[in-house]
């Protein structure tokens, strides 16, 4: 269970804070298809403090460009007393082909969101090899920690 009291010091006054914002690229060698394979992992926690935050993050699109397979999807909200709503990964999700004009995309709306919770998905997909590649950091709202690491086995 999440210490609701701790996140509540690191927040500020903005219609939203990024309290997290952390991505692993993992890039390994597949023996038995005989072939490289990359992992994407994501980890997210923003704090709702406005309707308007509420509007931007209460719906997730997570973009499937190169996407062999979802390994993992977990989601949930946190309400401001510390209740937790997890989201049901058979359930809640919805695979679109074109999600705006821009492709392929999984989509799900959070649960109980209000002024005050934190909303925090953490994802991993394995990819199409690649071996360039850009990766952006980019928000209108304050980050408290962003992170991007790269991970290469042998």
């Amino acid at each position: 269970k999440p210490n609701v009291d701790t996140l509540k010091k690191l927040v500020t006054k903005k219609a939203a804070t990024i309290i997290k914002d952390n991505r692993i690229i993992e890039f390994t060698t597949n023996y038995t298809a005989g072939r490289y394979e990359l992992y994407y992992m994501k980890h997210f926690l923003v704090h709702i403090n406005s309707d308007k935050a509420i509007e931007q993050f209460n719906t997730i699109a997570l973009p499937q460009h190169d996407v062999e397979e979802i390994v993992s999807i977990k989601a949930r909200t946190i309400s401001p007393s510390g209740k937790i709503a997890n989201l049901d990964r058979n359930v809640d999700f919805k695979k679109i082909d074109n999600y705006e004009n821009s492709g392929p995309f999984v989509i799900f709306a959070m649960p109980q969101v209000e002024i005050g919770s934190y909303i925090e998905y953490l994802y991993t997909f394995r990819k199409s090899f690649s071996a360039g590649g850009t990766e952006y950091y980019r928000s209108t709202h304050p980050v408290l920690e962003a992170e991007v690491a790269f991970y290469c086995s042998e």
